[in-house]
């Protein structure tokens, strides 16, 4: 985002985030002068418990013989693709980018960075964009479609989680995990053409 506001001459947008950081910052010294070194100390003991889930994680399990190199092949797919879409997000308007900033968003739990499942919560934001070119692009059904996509992004997980036996609930719940960033990144493709390209002709409207 910072080199995309320097390439498009936006300098302010940079000063005008560094501001607002610095007084974020200033407040919480002020509630909370000591909090920089137990938020480090937690981040530590975090890594070291192996909190959350990755793609490494739930591939182990899935595959533990030959689990780290689809993950690593996955990984390594992604950081091409991503650096593709902001390559070419660079040239274009903010359409493609905040399409490519979305695409971050959901892809990055794909990419072996352990998290939480509670951490996902931030894919509303693509979703959101899912959703919103889906009724744009298809105004007629576009409310039951969004019902649709709805009920399966709901319905799916909880269906897996309330009737698989209890004695598979840890792999459930690494299924889950990778559930959500994949329907979003499924569907971020979905709606990609419409998504980064305006309507040039009056047919498109339609």
């Amino acid at each position: 985002m910072a080199w995309y506001c320097y390439r498009t001459n936006r300098a302010r947008v940079l000063a005008g985030f560094a501001m607002f950081a610095i007084i974020l910052l200033a407040v919480s010294f002020l509630l909370y002068p000591g909090w920089i070194i137990p938020a480090m100390r937690a981040g530590t003991n975090n890594l070291r418990a192996e909190y959350g889930f990755s793609l490494f994680s739930v591939f182990r399990r899935l595959l533990p013989a030959y689990g780290d190199l689809p993950a690593w092949a996955l990984t390594a797919a992604f950081t091409t693709l991503l650096g593709y879409e902001w390559n070419a997000s660079l040239r274009a308007d903010s359409r493609r980018l905040y399409w490519a900033a979305c695409l971050t968003l959901a892809a990055t739990p794909l990419m072996g960075f352990r998290t939480g499942i509670e951490n996902l919560a931030v894919l509303i934001l693509p979703l959101a964009l899912i959703f919103a070119v889906a009724c744009d692009r298809w105004n007629r059904i576009g409310a039951a479609l969004i019902l649709l996509l709805t009920l399966l992004l709901f319905a799916l997980p909880w269906a897996l989680h309330l009737y698989m036996p209890a004695l598979y609930q840890d792999l459930t719940r690494m299924v889950l995990y990778l559930f959500l960033p994949v329907f979003t990144v499924i569907g971020l493709y979905w709606i990609r053409w419409w998504a980064i390209r305006p309507p040039r002709v009056w047919a498109d409207s339609l």
